[in-house]
């Protein structure tokens, strides 16, 4: 997916999210160890979410738990952060998580 395409994405923000800002570096293409998390949003109560925006089937569950893990690990937080997956099908497969991981979630057409 295009940077400009995230950017529009991020534009289109759900009701009570805001990009992002951490010393100038934005939500969109949020850098985490050399890799980059679509969206970083922070909802009302300033808890992070993470929004992956995907257009092919992918592994997007264990991606989307890596970076959440990431966000409360190095983000100055000590709530847990919440994640978004923006997709036209998911496929939930084998997780490349963690064993204590608990995950419930909510499908929704829009």
């Amino acid at each position: 997916m295009t940077r400009g395409c995230r950017r529009g994405a991020s534009s289109r923000l759900p009701l009570g999210l805001r990009l992002s800002d951490d010393e100038g570096i934005t939500g969109v293409e949020f850098p985490v160890g050399g890799r980059f998390i679509d969206i970083l949003a922070l909802d009302r109560h300033d808890r992070y979410v993470v929004i992956e925006l995907k257009v092919s089937r992918d592994r997007v569950v264990g991606q989307l738990l890596r970076y959440m893990g990431w966000v409360e690990q190095n983000m100055e937080t000590s709530q847990p952060a919440r994640g978004i997956i923006v997709a036209n099908e998911i496929t939930v497969s084998p997780m490349s998580g963690s064993s204590n991981t608990e995950i419930s979630f909510k499908l929704r057409p829009v």
